[in-house]
Protein backbone atom coordinates (compact mmCIF):
# COMPACT_ATOMS: atom_id res chain seq x y z
CA UNK A 1 0.00 0.00 0.00
CA UNK A 2 2.19 2.82 -1.36
CA UNK A 3 0.81 6.28 -0.67
CA UNK A 4 -0.58 8.45 2.11
CA UNK A 5 -3.63 8.48 4.38
CA UNK A 6 -6.00 8.06 1.42
CA UNK A 7 -4.71 4.50 1.04
CA UNK A 8 -3.37 3.61 4.49
CA UNK A 9 -6.66 4.50 6.22
CA UNK A 10 -8.37 1.70 4.23
CA UNK A 11 -6.18 -1.08 5.62
CA UNK A 12 -8.33 -2.03 8.68
CA UNK A 13 -11.48 -2.36 6.55
CA UNK A 14 -9.67 -4.29 3.82
CA UNK A 15 -8.02 -6.62 6.31
CA UNK A 16 -11.42 -7.36 7.83
CA UNK A 17 -13.09 -7.91 4.45
CA UNK A 18 -10.22 -9.94 2.96
CA UNK A 19 -8.53 -11.70 5.92
CA UNK A 20 -6.69 -14.11 3.60
CA UNK A 21 -4.64 -11.16 2.34
CA UNK A 22 -2.00 -9.15 4.18
CA UNK A 23 -2.10 -5.38 3.61
CA UNK A 24 1.21 -3.63 4.35
CA UNK A 25 1.52 0.12 4.96
CA UNK A 26 4.53 1.24 2.96
CA UNK A 27 4.58 5.02 3.13
CA UNK A 28 5.70 7.19 0.23
CA UNK A 29 7.50 10.34 -0.83
CA UNK A 30 7.61 12.44 -3.97
CA UNK A 31 9.40 10.89 -6.92
CA UNK A 32 11.68 13.92 -7.02
CA UNK A 33 12.86 13.20 -3.51
CA UNK A 34 13.29 9.49 -4.19
CA UNK A 35 15.50 10.08 -7.21
CA UNK A 36 17.46 13.13 -6.07
CA UNK A 37 21.10 13.09 -5.08
CA UNK A 38 22.46 13.49 -1.57
CA UNK A 39 24.01 16.84 -0.72
CA UNK A 40 24.99 19.00 2.24
CA UNK A 41 21.60 18.70 3.94
CA UNK A 42 21.61 14.91 3.63
CA UNK A 43 25.12 14.71 5.05
CA UNK A 44 24.19 16.93 8.01
CA UNK A 45 21.00 14.92 8.58
CA UNK A 46 22.99 11.68 8.65
CA UNK A 47 25.36 13.11 11.27
CA UNK A 48 22.44 14.47 13.31
CA UNK A 49 20.57 11.16 13.20
CA UNK A 50 23.64 9.04 13.99
CA UNK A 51 25.00 11.16 16.86
CA UNK A 52 26.02 8.67 19.57
CA UNK A 53 24.75 10.90 22.37
CA UNK A 54 21.12 10.65 21.19
CA UNK A 55 19.19 7.50 20.32
CA UNK A 56 17.29 9.26 17.55
CA UNK A 57 16.57 5.98 15.80
CA UNK A 58 14.10 5.30 18.63
CA UNK A 59 12.12 8.51 17.92
CA UNK A 60 9.51 8.12 15.15
CA UNK A 61 9.61 11.73 13.85
CA UNK A 62 13.42 11.54 13.66
CA UNK A 63 13.18 8.28 11.71
CA UNK A 64 10.69 9.91 9.34
CA UNK A 65 13.04 12.85 8.72
CA UNK A 66 15.97 10.51 8.14
CA UNK A 67 13.94 8.40 5.74
CA UNK A 68 12.86 11.43 3.73
CA UNK A 69 16.26 13.11 3.42
CA UNK A 70 18.81 10.29 3.65
CA UNK A 71 17.48 6.74 3.34
CA UNK A 72 14.89 7.33 0.58
CA UNK A 73 14.09 3.62 0.91
CA UNK A 74 10.37 3.70 0.17
CA UNK A 75 10.84 1.03 -2.52
CA UNK A 76 14.24 -0.35 -1.60
CA UNK A 77 13.14 -1.80 1.72
CA UNK A 78 10.37 -3.79 0.02
CA UNK A 79 13.12 -5.88 -1.53
CA UNK A 80 15.38 -5.86 1.52
CA UNK A 81 12.58 -7.02 3.83
CA UNK A 82 11.62 -9.85 1.45
CA UNK A 83 8.04 -8.59 1.20
CA UNK A 84 7.63 -9.63 -2.43
CA UNK A 85 6.05 -13.01 -3.05
CA UNK A 86 5.01 -14.51 -6.37
CA UNK A 87 1.44 -13.34 -5.80
CA UNK A 88 2.25 -9.96 -4.22
CA UNK A 89 0.68 -6.81 -5.65
CA UNK A 90 1.42 -3.16 -4.99
CA UNK A 91 -1.33 -0.54 -4.83
CA UNK A 92 0.05 2.91 -5.68
CA UNK A 93 -1.39 6.33 -4.98
CA UNK A 94 0.43 9.43 -6.22
CA UNK A 95 -1.14 11.77 -3.66
CA UNK A 96 2.26 12.65 -2.18
CA UNK A 97 3.18 14.25 -5.52
CA UNK A 98 0.84 17.09 -4.51
CA UNK A 99 3.13 18.05 -1.64
CA UNK A 100 5.43 21.04 -1.72
CA UNK A 101 9.16 20.39 -2.01
CA UNK A 102 12.43 22.12 -1.29
CA UNK A 103 14.74 22.12 -4.30
CA UNK A 104 18.25 23.53 -3.92
CA UNK A 105 21.69 22.53 -5.22
CA UNK A 106 20.38 19.24 -6.58
CA UNK A 107 18.72 18.14 -3.35
CA UNK A 108 14.98 17.54 -3.48
CA UNK A 109 13.18 17.18 -0.15
CA UNK A 110 9.47 16.66 0.36
CA UNK A 111 8.20 19.15 2.93
CA UNK A 112 6.72 16.62 5.33
CA UNK A 113 5.15 18.05 8.46
CA UNK A 114 8.09 16.87 10.61
CA UNK A 115 10.29 19.40 8.79
CA UNK A 116 7.97 22.39 9.14
CA UNK A 117 9.44 25.12 11.31
CA UNK A 118 6.84 27.62 12.42
CA UNK A 119 5.29 28.70 15.73
CA UNK A 120 3.49 25.73 17.23
CA UNK A 121 5.00 23.33 14.68
CA UNK A 122 8.69 23.09 15.45
CA UNK A 123 9.26 19.37 15.86
CA UNK A 124 12.62 19.34 14.07
CA UNK A 125 13.86 22.33 16.06
CA UNK A 126 12.94 20.61 19.32
CA UNK A 127 14.91 17.55 18.20
CA UNK A 128 17.93 19.84 17.62
CA UNK A 129 17.96 19.43 13.84
CA UNK A 130 20.72 21.67 12.38
CA UNK A 131 19.15 25.12 12.33
CA UNK A 132 20.94 26.44 9.25
CA UNK A 133 19.69 23.54 7.16
CA UNK A 134 16.23 23.76 8.72
CA UNK A 135 16.11 27.40 7.62
CA UNK A 136 17.11 26.41 4.07
CA UNK A 137 14.42 23.73 3.96
CA UNK A 138 11.75 26.21 5.12
CA UNK A 139 12.91 29.15 3.00
CA UNK A 140 10.05 29.99 0.57
CA UNK A 141 12.63 30.87 -2.11
CA UNK A 142 13.50 27.16 -2.26
CA UNK A 143 9.90 25.93 -2.31
CA UNK A 144 8.33 24.52 -5.47
CA UNK A 145 4.95 22.89 -6.05
CA UNK A 146 3.77 20.13 -8.36
CA UNK A 147 2.86 22.64 -11.09
CA UNK A 148 6.28 24.30 -11.22
CA UNK A 149 7.64 23.99 -14.81
CA UNK A 150 10.84 22.37 -13.55
CA UNK A 151 8.90 19.72 -11.63
CA UNK A 152 6.55 19.06 -14.55
CA UNK A 153 9.42 18.39 -16.95
CA UNK A 154 11.14 15.94 -14.61
CA UNK A 155 8.24 13.48 -14.73
CA UNK A 156 8.59 12.83 -18.44
CA UNK A 157 10.88 10.45 -20.27
CA UNK A 158 13.78 12.23 -21.90
CA UNK A 159 13.83 14.83 -19.13
CA UNK A 160 14.04 13.70 -15.51
CA UNK A 161 12.51 10.29 -16.29
CA UNK A 162 10.90 10.07 -12.84
CA UNK A 163 7.79 8.21 -14.00
CA UNK A 164 9.69 5.86 -16.31
CA UNK A 165 12.21 5.04 -13.56
CA UNK A 166 9.45 4.44 -11.02
CA UNK A 167 7.57 2.22 -13.49
CA UNK A 168 10.72 0.22 -14.26
CA UNK A 169 11.40 -0.32 -10.55
CA UNK A 170 7.87 -1.54 -9.91
CA UNK A 171 8.06 -3.79 -12.96
CA UNK A 172 11.32 -5.34 -11.74
CA UNK A 173 9.72 -6.15 -8.38
CA UNK A 174 6.09 -6.94 -9.21
CA UNK A 175 6.04 -7.57 -12.99
CA UNK A 176 2.62 -6.22 -13.99
CA UNK A 177 1.00 -6.73 -10.56
CA UNK A 178 0.42 -3.01 -10.02
CA UNK A 179 -2.80 -1.16 -9.21
CA UNK A 180 -3.10 2.63 -9.46
CA UNK A 181 -5.50 4.28 -7.02
CA UNK A 182 -6.80 7.73 -8.02
CA UNK A 183 -8.67 9.75 -5.39
CA UNK A 184 -9.35 13.41 -6.31
CA UNK A 185 -9.01 16.11 -3.64
CA UNK A 186 -12.14 16.62 -1.56
CA UNK A 187 -14.45 19.47 -2.48
CA UNK A 188 -16.93 18.73 0.29
CA UNK A 189 -16.06 18.50 3.97
CA UNK A 190 -17.44 17.14 7.20
CA UNK A 191 -17.21 19.13 10.40
CA UNK A 192 -18.41 18.16 13.87
CA UNK A 193 -19.73 21.69 14.25
CA UNK A 194 -21.11 22.51 10.78
CA UNK A 195 -21.86 19.09 9.31
CA UNK A 196 -21.13 18.65 5.60
CA UNK A 197 -20.21 21.81 3.70
CA UNK A 198 -18.74 22.56 0.28
CA UNK A 199 -15.41 24.26 -0.31
CA UNK A 200 -13.14 24.12 -3.33
CA UNK A 201 -9.80 23.01 -1.89
CA UNK A 202 -6.47 24.34 -3.04
CA UNK A 203 -3.03 22.85 -2.67
CA UNK A 204 -1.51 25.93 -1.10
CA UNK A 205 -4.37 26.26 1.35
CA UNK A 206 -3.20 23.24 3.33
CA UNK A 207 0.42 23.00 2.29
CA UNK A 208 2.89 23.41 5.12
CA UNK A 209 5.20 25.32 2.81
CA UNK A 210 2.76 28.14 2.13
CA UNK A 211 2.23 29.33 5.66
CA UNK A 212 4.68 32.15 4.89
CA UNK A 213 3.49 33.02 1.39
CA UNK A 214 -0.14 32.44 0.60
CA UNK A 215 -0.21 33.59 -2.99
CA UNK A 216 -3.40 34.35 -4.86
CA UNK A 217 -2.74 31.58 -7.36
CA UNK A 218 -3.47 28.96 -4.73
CA UNK A 219 -6.67 30.57 -3.55
CA UNK A 220 -8.49 31.17 -6.82
CA UNK A 221 -11.79 29.39 -7.48
CA UNK A 222 -10.65 27.19 -10.35
CA UNK A 223 -7.79 25.62 -8.42
CA UNK A 224 -9.68 22.34 -7.87
CA UNK A 225 -9.99 21.70 -11.60
CA UNK A 226 -6.36 22.74 -12.07
CA UNK A 227 -5.15 20.37 -9.37
CA UNK A 228 -7.21 17.45 -10.67
CA UNK A 229 -5.97 17.99 -14.23
CA UNK A 230 -2.34 18.04 -13.08
CA UNK A 231 -2.88 15.09 -10.76
CA UNK A 232 -4.45 12.98 -13.52
CA UNK A 233 -1.51 13.90 -15.74
CA UNK A 234 0.85 12.02 -13.42
CA UNK A 235 -1.26 8.86 -13.76
CA UNK A 236 -1.49 9.28 -17.53
CA UNK A 237 2.27 9.77 -17.72
CA UNK A 238 2.90 6.62 -15.68
CA UNK A 239 0.69 4.58 -18.00
CA UNK A 240 2.35 6.13 -21.06
CA UNK A 241 5.90 5.31 -20.00
CA UNK A 242 5.20 1.92 -18.42
CA UNK A 243 6.24 -1.26 -20.17
CA UNK A 244 3.18 -2.96 -18.67
CA UNK A 245 -0.51 -2.15 -18.24
CA UNK A 246 -1.42 -1.38 -14.62
CA UNK A 247 -4.90 -1.91 -13.24
CA UNK A 248 -6.79 1.27 -12.43
CA UNK A 249 -9.05 2.19 -9.51
CA UNK A 250 -10.74 5.56 -9.99
CA UNK A 251 -12.83 6.97 -7.15
CA UNK A 252 -15.27 9.75 -8.18
CA UNK A 253 -15.14 12.98 -6.19
CA UNK A 254 -18.81 12.61 -5.26
CA UNK A 255 -17.84 9.66 -3.03
CA UNK A 256 -15.27 11.64 -1.07
CA UNK A 257 -15.72 13.98 1.88
CA UNK A 258 -12.77 15.63 3.58
CA UNK A 259 -12.45 15.30 7.34
CA UNK A 260 -12.01 18.57 9.25
CA UNK A 261 -10.90 16.61 12.32
CA UNK A 262 -8.65 14.03 10.63
CA UNK A 263 -5.97 12.67 12.98
CA UNK A 264 -3.27 13.95 10.60
CA UNK A 265 -4.89 17.36 10.14
CA UNK A 266 -7.11 18.92 7.49
CA UNK A 267 -5.98 18.17 3.96
CA UNK A 268 -7.81 17.64 0.62
CA UNK A 269 -6.68 13.98 0.69
CA UNK A 270 -7.60 13.28 4.32
CA UNK A 271 -11.09 11.82 3.98
CA UNK A 272 -13.75 11.04 6.56
CA UNK A 273 -14.57 7.53 7.76
CA UNK A 274 -17.46 7.06 5.35
CA UNK A 275 -15.29 8.01 2.37
CA UNK A 276 -12.47 5.72 3.50
CA UNK A 277 -15.03 2.91 3.60
CA UNK A 278 -16.01 3.65 0.00
CA UNK A 279 -12.37 3.71 -1.15
CA UNK A 280 -11.78 0.35 0.53
CA UNK A 281 -14.82 -1.07 -1.32
CA UNK A 282 -13.38 0.04 -4.67
CA UNK A 283 -10.07 -1.64 -3.80
CA UNK A 284 -11.84 -4.77 -2.53
CA UNK A 285 -13.84 -5.02 -5.76
CA UNK A 286 -10.65 -4.84 -7.86
CA UNK A 287 -8.94 -7.51 -5.75
CA UNK A 288 -11.93 -9.83 -6.09
CA UNK A 289 -11.89 -9.32 -9.87
CA UNK A 290 -8.23 -10.32 -9.91
CA UNK A 291 -8.99 -13.40 -7.82
CA UNK A 292 -11.80 -14.34 -10.21
CA UNK A 293 -9.51 -13.97 -13.22
CA UNK A 294 -6.89 -16.14 -11.54
CA UNK A 295 -9.43 -18.87 -10.85
CA UNK A 296 -10.52 -18.77 -14.48
CA UNK A 297 -6.93 -19.21 -15.63
CA UNK A 298 -6.45 -22.14 -13.28
CA UNK A 299 -9.38 -24.07 -14.80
Amino acid sequence: MYGGCEIHDTIPALQKALPHHNFIQQGATTLGSMYSKHGRIAEATYEWYSHPKFARHTVKPARQIYREIVAKDHLKNIKEDNLIKKDSWIIVSFVLEAEARMVKDGEHITLIKQLVDKPGHDMARRMMFPLDHLATINDPKNTVMWDDPFIGEQYWAGKGDWLARFSDELNSMFDNRVMLLFTPPARQWRSKIHGVYHQLPTQGQYSNAYWKKKTGEYWETHSWEKVVKGYKGIYNGFRRWSSFKPRNINVPWQDLIGDDEHYMGKNPYHYDEQSVGKISKYIEKEIKEIEHEQRQLAV
